[in-house]
């Protein structure tokens, strides 16, 4: 059951959105998680390519959502020219869908409420701060 009253609200359920709630549910927050879809990861939105850097601090790399290793990449410009570039590091590609759902996984088995199908609409203002939001669940229009 959904709560009327959250310390923090996360809008999407991809990567950012799975970190941020983990780590402040972790840190003693209430978190409540809308996800626009019907499950994190699903459709893929955004490319699959990171350096091993960039992860590694916020959770332990598992082989099953890696699709690749990759030590360069070469970017290519709509003008048709191109350049290489070298990570300073291994980096992966990424199984977007696997990758996402153990994110957001990870969240909720800290406390993080996920609440899939909510397509958050509106900021709720109060005194010039945001006081809530405003989401739409199966049709009906919710404020947390």
């Amino acid at each position: 059951m959904v709560k009327d009253k959250y310390d923090v609200v996360v809008i999407g359920a991809g990567p950012a959105g799975s970190v941020t709630s983990r780590f402040a549910a972790e840190n003693g927050a209430s978190v409540l998680m809308l996800e626009r879809d019907r499950e994190p990861g699903i459709p893929v939105r955004c490319a699959e390519g990171v350096s091993h850097r960039g992860i590694a601090p916020f959770i332990e790399i598992d082989k099953r959502w890696i699709a690749n290793q990759i030590d360069v990449a070469k970017l290519h410009a709509p003008n048709g020219e191109s350049a290489y570039m070298y990570n300073n590091g291994t980096g992966y590609v990424l199984e977007r869908r696997i990758f996402d759902t153990v994110l957001c996984d990870l969240a909720v088995k800290r406390g993080v409420h996920l609440v899939t199908k909510a397509d958050a609409l509106d900021s709720v203002w109060d005194n010039n701060k945001i006081a809530g939001i405003k989401y739409k669940y199966f049709g009906e229009i919710r404020t947390v």
